[in-house]
């Protein structure tokens, strides 16, 4: 590639056979400015990263790119490609630097060396952070409200943050914590489902995956109230199904909104004593040592 060329360069074609012979065609083609990366954000990622680029002439004069390549791993995805703006995700990959490579369909390449992009990336190159590993998801089985702890190394991905999760294939209700070694979610409402992935995606696009560690199981349910109504003192009687919330206990419970003392619990019986308050109508709520509620 000669950089050197600022502007179109018309010029001949010529063919040198071996026998000294030559046939050339006057004016016959023109060569190009270099295509130009002159942006490229974010300058490091890994598997599902989305990465943006932008400069000039980046189809290389060709009509649409071919392929993509981020440190010689070809990406994932072409999210969209035109002369000024190229969109892709990154395909996973070991950790390590190097060029950003793209290939028009007319054969010809733009890489970092032909733009600015180099400047502000570090050692002018880009860079596939280490792999992220989810190695726990605790507690491993839940149900609505369940709050999920998930250890891990790189998790990140080299965002900031995480912004979604699912469990199973459902998506999570929040993401209360998150950093390259801890997550932590709350499960959302689901029926029973056989353990899933539990899937953390970054900021950046950047997903985590750990096949079939994480399992909804039936939501608890209470089946009645005994007194339905009382005051300050009333023991009151709770039964019904699962109350613990898939998890070891119940660590609270609330009647019309006010705090109850339990006198005892467990998956089908849970006791307490009313707290005193004004009079009113509301909810029973039993919440377990995990978060969950039922």
């Amino acid at each position: 590639r000669d950089l050197s060329v600022f502007g179109d360069t018309l010029g001949n074609v010529e063919i040198i056979m071996d026998n000294g012979q030559r046939v050339a065609k006057e004016d016959a083609w023109t060569y190009k400015t270099a295509g130009s990366i002159n942006t490229v954000a974010p300058s490091s990622g890994q598997a599902g990263t989305v990465v943006a680029l932008t400069g000039a002439n980046l189809l290389g004069y060709g009509t649409k790119l071919e392929s993509v390549t981020l440190v010689g791993a070809e990406v994932r995805q072409v999210l969209y490609a035109n002369n000024t703006h190229v969109g892709v995700v990154a395909n996973g990959s070991t950790a390590g630097a190097g060029d950003i490579v793209l290939t028009s369909d007319a054969g010809s390449t733009v890489v970092l060396a032909d733009g600015t992009a180099k400047n502000s990336l570090p050692g002018g190159l880009w860079t596939y952070v280490t792999p992220a590993v989810i190695l726990s998801v605790n507690p491993a089985v839940g149900q609505i409200d369940t709050k999920v702890t998930i250890a891990g190394t790189a998790m990140l991905g080299g965002g900031a943050s995480i912004v979604s999760a699912t469990l199973a294939g459902v998506a999570v209700s929040s993401v209360s914590e998150s950093s390259d070694t801890k997550v932590v979610v709350v499960a959302s409402s689901s029926a029973a489902k056989p353990a899933g992935d539990v899937v953390i995606v970054a900021d950046t696009g950047a997903t985590v995956t750990k096949a079939g560690s994480f399992e909804y199981v039936t939501a608890g349910a209470i089946a009645s109230v005994t007194p339905d109504r009382g005051h300050g003192g009333t023991r009151v009687v709770i039964a019904g199904t699962v109350l613990r919330g898939a998890s070891s206990n119940v660590t609270e419970v609330t009647l019309a909104g006010r705090s109850a003392t339990i006198v005892s619990e467990s998956n089908t019986e849970v006791v307490v004593t009313a707290a005193a308050g004004s009079p009113g109508l509301g909810d029973v709520v039993l919440t377990a040592i995990t978060g969950a509620t039922v």
